[in-house]
C-alpha cells in the first residue's frame, strides 16, 4: 500500500512540474510575472502549483515579501503548517514590523493547536496596524479556542467596528 501511495505521489509531482514547465514557470522571466501566476494559482485553488511560482520568484529575489506571504498561503491549505511557519518566520527576519505576517503567523500557530503563540503572534500584528480589522478577527477566533469568551466578545466587537462602513 505505502509503495502504491508513494508512486502516485512521485507521478503527481512529475505531472506537475511537467505542467508547470509548459505553463511557464520557467518560462515567466520577471518577478512580478512570477508573482502574478502564483497567485492565479492560490486563487484557482492549485496549491502546489502555486509554490513553485513563488520558489522561483524567491530565487530571483530572495527578499519578495508577497512571494513569501503568497508561498505561506499555499502552504497553509496544503495543511504543510510547519513550512508555513518557517516561511513566515523567515519573512519577519526580513520585516519584523509586517503586520500581515504576525497575522498569518498567528493562523499558522492557532492551527497546529498553539493558541496562546497564536495570540502573541496576532497581538504582534494588532500592536503594529491597531486598524487591521483581520488580525482582530482572528485574535478573537483564538480567544473563543482559548475559552476567553467575554475577551472573544470585544475583539469581534472591534473587527465589526473597523469594517463597518464609515
Amino acid at each position: 500500500m505505502k509503495t502504491v501511495l508513494l508512486f502516485f505521489a512521485a507521478l503527481s509531482t512529475v505531472v506537475l512540474l511537467t505542467h508547470c514547465a509548459q505553463k511557464g514557470v520557467d518560462n515567466v522571466d520577471t518577478v512580478g510575472g512570477l508573482m502574478n501566476e502564483g497567485m492565479s494559482m492560490l486563487r484557482a485553488e492549485r496549491y502546489e502549483e502555486a509554490t513553485l511560482y513563488f520558489d522561483k520568484a524567491l530565487e530571483e529575489s530572495p527578499w519578495e515579501m508577497g512571494a513569501l506571504h503568497g508561498k505561506g498561503a499555499a502552504l497553509t491549505r496544503l495543511g504543510r503548517f510547519e513550512e508555513a511557519l518557517g516561511v513566515y518566520n523567515r519573512s519577519l527576519q526580513i520585516n519584523g514590523s509586517d503586520p500581515i505576517a504576525w497575522n498569518d503567523k498567528g493562523l499558522v500557530l492557532s492551527l497546529m493547536g498553539r493558541g496562546d503563540e497564536a495570540l502573541e503572534a496576532i497581538d504582534r500584528s494588532i500592536t503594529i496596524k491597531p486598524g487591521y480589522a483581520d488580525a482582530w478577527f482572528n485574535k478573537a477566533t483564538v480567544l473563543g479556542e482559548l475559552g476567553r469568551y467575554e475577551e472573544e466578545i470585544v475583539a469581534f466587537e472591534k473587527a465589526r467596528e473597523l469594517n463597518s462602513p464609515k
